[in-house]
């Protein structure tokens, strides 16, 4: 028998990050930073996730800080040759042998520590590729603040996209960088002095009014400067995959509210898919949509991010039109007894109640071998708030809202 679904629909998410990333367009876009890098002989680690399949012949900029002159005063991340890696101090650089413009995401990292022998060392995909010495030595200046997409005398501009861009004043050991590479960051992290997670916007969406990326360790957000801010290019898109979370960003609809399943995040924010923009009605752990459509939250705890998937959310269900089949019940509110009208289409038949807190948490369940015209449910035990009575045989499953006041 062709069950038929009313005002209710469940949708479990997985348990990873899907953040978001910044797209550079390799003609004029950039970040400039409020914050100034790791200066003079400072030890330091630069890592970031990368992803790019332009055929780079010149140096194109991931991250740089410092000044043009004199030699070994600036210190520049950035790709060269066809996708290699190499780190620059003005004068001299290192360069990595692998291509990795490959539209693919890399991990990259490059480590400075100043009193060991081999000073400096580059990281792919938190493996090391290289280990070597610059022919010049590093005082690096503190003329200019971070810079991400473009070096600091405005050239050589980074096309591609980037995502969880990460500087240290301490030298990250291999063990260090291959760990945490695949990790958004929840609290501080000794040694993290600048810390983009690139994850303010809505892929691909709508984001003209988000200017700005948040630096999580300061606060002191960086400046987005000629970005387009929609579409697929210069904007806010996805980012990495495979990173972790200790969020969870598993959402569900219970009766026409949608939830968010973690209680511990501290903001929430709702989206509407198809629009790809921001619901500014309601920002807490529940959403009640007023049209039908694909929603996602997205959870912040701390300095970490987190958005679920897209929610296709059916507030009306599949009932047939010449069939209409509500659920009515009273008082409503009601301080402790509330009285549930079954329908005739239900009557006789076999099923079970089951009523949800606004939260989505099950509070009670019971089974009925056959419905009569009329239930009663006790409030007593219960406190004040919005809850959600559901009745559910072989062919329907029913929904009506509930409102305690004690």
């Amino acid at each position: 028998m062709r069950k038929i679904i009313v005002l209710i629909g469940f949708v479990l998410i997985a348990f990873h990050a899907k953040s978001q990333g910044l797209s550079f367009d390799g003609i004029n876009d950039y970040l400039i930073s409020g914050q100034k890098g790791p200066s003079g002989t400072s030890d330091r680690t630069v890592e970031c996730w990368i992803k790019t399949n332009n055929s780079i012949s010149t140096q194109q900029v991931l991250i740089d800080w410092g000044a043009m002159s004199p030699n070994g005063s600036r210190f520049t991340l950035n790709l060269i040759g066809n996708g290699r890696l190499r780190i620059e101090v003005g004068g001299n650089g290192i360069t990595g042998t692998t291509q990795i413009a490959n539209g693919m995401w890399h991990h990259v990292a490059v480590t400075y520590e100043h009193l060991a022998t081999t000073k400096v060392k580059l990281y792919i995909d938190g493996v090391q590729e290289l280990a070597g010495n610059f022919t010049v030595s590093v005082n690096t200046d503190t003329t200019n603040a971070i810079q991400l997409g473009r070096r600091n005398d405005g050239v050589n501009y980074y096309q591609g996209e980037m995502d969880e861009v990460r500087i240290w004043n301490v030298t990250r050991t291999a063990t260090q960088i291959l760990a945490d590479m695949n990790i958004e960051f929840c609290s501080p992290q000794n040694g993290l002095v600048t810390y983009y997670q690139l994850n303010d916007g809505i892929p691909n969406g709508a984001n003209s009014s988000v200017t700005k990326a948040t630096e999580s360790v300061t606060s002191n957000s960086g400046n987005l400067t000629n970005f387009t801010l929609s579409g697929t290019s210069s904007n806010w898109v996805n980012g990495a995959t495979g990173l972790t979370t200790t969020l969870n960003d598993s959402i569900t609809q219970i009766g026409s509210t949608i939830v968010a399943i973690d209680s511990t995040a501290d903001t929430y924010r709702w989206i509407d898919c198809n629009s790809a923009t921001n619901l500014t009605a309601n920002r807490g752990r529940t959403y009640v949509p007023i049209v039908n459509g694909d929603y996602q939250v997205v959870l912040q705890k701390g300095t970490c991010i987190d958005s679920s998937a897209c929610l296709s959310f059916l507030s009306v269900g599949l009932t047939e039109a010449s069939e209409k089949v509500e659920l009515k019940g009273f008082p409503n509110p009601t301080k402790a007894s509330h009285v549930i009208q079954i329908p005739k289409q239900l009557q006789q038949l076999s099923g079970e109640v089951n009523l949800y807190s606004s939260n989505g948490t099950l509070v009670l369940q019971k089974q009925v071998n056959s419905f009569p015209n009329k239930l009663t449910l006790n409030f007593n035990e219960l406190g004040s708030g919005l809850y959600y009575v559901q009745v559910v045989n072989e062919k329907y499953t029913l929904i009506e809202k509930v409102v305690v006041e004690k």
